[in-house]
């Protein structure tokens, strides 16, 4: 009898213990619960800019000093390729590279600011431009022109409208190439034209 008394006094001690555990377990529990509750959440923000920019990487066409051949009534440069000349004693020169250096496909157009007349002058002087993808897929929807081909460069005419020239790194550069006629009658001294390129982010 006092064997079993004492086994039931042990179950209840165990019991009770429990209990208190299990309470204790609890509090800490939902104590834990509202601390993590009560943590503050925080946000990261940022703005990227539109860059429109473009950028001569090649700036100048440069033939040198030269003239048109003994013999010969005019000299043809072209800036094709690796540049030619024949009927004259200039030095072959590359065209312009022209690279979309913005984070923004733009809208382009180029303008000359002379005509043969008053950039070469003389009889039957030509002044030709070409533009044409450095990259594939730099110029898409182009508008009044057509890659590739030479365009009589007229000072009132906007000689290309890119209506979006891209700025992706393997696909953002175009060429401008020229082909011009010197007479032996041209203007004499140093000869030059400006070409300007605009863009505007799309």
């Amino acid at each position: 009898m006092n064997d079993s008394n004492l086994l039931l006094g042990l179950a209840v001690i165990a019991v009770v213990v429990s209990v208190i555990a299990a309470g204790f377990t609890y509090l800490s529990i939902a104590s834990l619960t509202t601390k993590i509750s009560g943590l503050a959440i925080g946000t990261a923000n940022l703005t990227v800019e539109t860059q429109a920019s473009i950028n001569f990487t090649t700036a100048v066409v440069n033939w040198g000093s030269g003239k048109v051949n003994d013999g010969q009534t005019q000299a043809h440069l072209s800036t094709v390729g690796a540049g030619s000349v024949s009927n004259g004693n200039w030095t072959a020169a590359t065209g312009l590279i022209l690279e979309n250096n913005g984070n923004s496909n733009v809208s382009l157009n180029i303008t000359v600011g002379k005509n043969a007349s008053n950039f070469i002058g003389g009889t039957g002087s030509l002044y030709f431009i070409n533009v044409s993808d450095n990259e594939v897929g730099a110029c898409t929807n182009a508008s009044g022109f057509a890659l590739g081909l030479f365009y009589s460069a007229n000072t009132s005419n906007t000689l290309l409208n890119c209506n979006s020239f891209r700025f992706d790194e393997a696909a953002d550069a175009i060429r401008i190439d020229f082909n011009i006629t010197i007479p032996e009658n041209s203007l004499k001294g140093a000869l030059g034209d400006i070409i300007t390129a605009t863009a505007t982010a799309l």
